[in-house]
């Protein structure tokens, strides 16, 4: 039997109660919904939205649920803090439920189970966690159900004020994002949030992420995952005999992150006068970053201080001695490789990286009737990407899916310094200069070497 405060706090438990599944429901629309015009709105060939219109739609979108999301879980806290009477009372309700449309689903969502956004790729790890890749057009921003904090924090004025010494201008969500070290340097620590974000724009401007490379969100300094290096074979068998045993040959990778950093000079007449210098930095910080992630992943060396980047990993494909290309029939051979190595897609999934230089001598190829040389088929199909960021020579044809960059979430850390000297060896001081030093941490794994192909020794015209 209640009591009557019991009576009342059931009472408003069922008022919860029909809330939450209100609140659901809302929510498995929405998913719907946003999973329809991801799909409708986003072209996965080239990894970008078909419109920046469709972008906008998309940020309203995912801001839209994130609101929900934010509501479902005050309910839930409003129902945890229950009488043990009356959370009978809710798992009752609870297990009468009948399973929504996403109930058994084991596709990988960003995020808590709840999250809407589907990347198709998880990664189990040893202590039983998992951790789930993203992919291009996700963001680890999308991560925070905390839509409020991302819409109030700018980047660009972070860095501004960092650097002219200007926090106090500063909202209270980009104060509390940056806490003063103890240190004597004067560096900023940036919160989870800030960290993402930073992540997010050098992630925007990374061509290998372009071409397919994922994201595996990293909270420990370091991360075993594991790789197959041969392949599981079948065999047919008569009634009665031995199964024949297939050996595939599994090794692990340790992602243990690498610092990547970037120093940007400025004058203090440029800190005073630019009106757009927000702007100005944060293009500074994502072109740099992104550079340094793709020159990593490309052909990183692997030391102690670099990842080991896609030319420089045992195991992949080669073809050497390219010379000045003539033709097409090299790169066609270097998508026969990744075939040859049971890769199971079709051409248009593989992505190819060259210099810009590179592609310029294969552009004005002609042929016997002098128009220009139509590539094979299956190069046509490639997705063309392009960066200076290519050690000169090489070029890379492969499923970038099979590429995982780790990167540490959080502790990205920024510094001001107006000490020193500047690349020109002048004194900072001299020349009313500071500099502004960020890094972040990252770490680089290929987890199928065979359906990836170098080319190497390509001169240009």
């Amino acid at each position: 039997m209640l009591t009557p405060a019991q009576q009342q706090r059931s009472k408003e438990v069922g008022e919860y109660l029909e809330r939450r599944k209100k609140l659901q429901k809302e929510r498995r629309n929405a998913a719907i919904a946003t999973r329809a015009f991801h799909k409708e709105n986003f072209d996965t060939e080239k990894q970008t939205w078909r419109t920046n219109e469709a972008r906008r739609q998309w940020n309203s979108l995912c801001e839209e649920y994130d609101l929900i999301i934010e509501q479902l879980g005050d309910v839930q806290e409003r129902l945890s803090g229950s009488p043990e009477d009356v959370l009978k009372t809710i798992q009752e309700h609870d297990d009468r439920q009948e399973p929504g449309p996403f109930s058994g689903d084991t596709r990988t969502v960003i995020g808590s189970a709840d999250s809407h956004i589907d990347t198709g790729v998880r990664f189990q790890l040893a202590d039983g966690r998992e951790v789930r890749g993203l992919t291009h057009q996700h963001r680890l921003s999308d991560l925070m159900v905390d839509r409020e904090k991302r819409r109030n924090i700018s980047l660009g004025r972070c860095f501004r004020s960092i650097v002219m010494g200007l926090v106090g201008e500063l909202n209270d969500y980009e104060r509390r994002e940056l806490s003063m070290t103890s240190g004597p340097d004067g560096s900023f620590t940036a919160g989870t949030t800030l960290s993402n974000m930073i992540v997010d724009f050098a992630r925007a401007a990374s061509v290998c992420m372009r071409a397919g490379a994922l994201t595996l969100p990293m909270d420990t300094s370091e991360m075993t995952i594991a790789r197959i290096s041969t392949d599981v074979a079948g065999s047919w068998r008569e009634e009665n005999t031995n199964v024949a045993i297939s050996n595939p040959m599994f090794d692990r990778v340790l992602l243990k992150p690498k610092v990547l950093a970037l120093r940007i000079p400025m004058s203090h007449e440029i800190m005073d006068d630019a009106r757009n210098l927000m702007q100005v930095m944060e293009n500074a910080v994502s072109q740099s970053l992104g550079a340094g992630l793709d020159a990593a992943i490309l052909a990183g060396a692997g030391a102690e201080a670099a990842p080991l980047g896609i030319i420089n990993t045992t195991g992949v494909n080669t073809v050497t001695s390219v010379g000045t290309p003539a033709n097409y029939d090299d790169f066609s051979g270097a998508v026969g490789d990744v075939f040859e190595a049971n890769y199971p897609g079709d051409p248009e999934q593989l992505a190819w990286i060259l210099r810009p230089t590179d592609a310029g001598t294969l552009d004005v190829l002609k042929d016997s009737q002098n128009q220009p040389l139509q590539p094979s088929p299956w190069v046509q199909a490639l997705r063309r990407f392009y960066t200076t960021g290519l050690t000169s020579g090489y070029s890379i044809i492969g499923d970038f899916s099979q590429v995982v960059v780790g990167l540490r979430t959080s502790g990205v850390r920024i510094r001001v310094i107006d000490a020193g000297t500047n690349s020109d060896g002048n004194n900072l001081a001299d020349n009313l200069q500071r500099q502004l030093i960020a890094y972040l941490r990252a770490d680089v794994a290929v987890l199928r070497p065979s359906w990836m192909t170098v080319l190497s020794g390509i001169t240009s015209s």
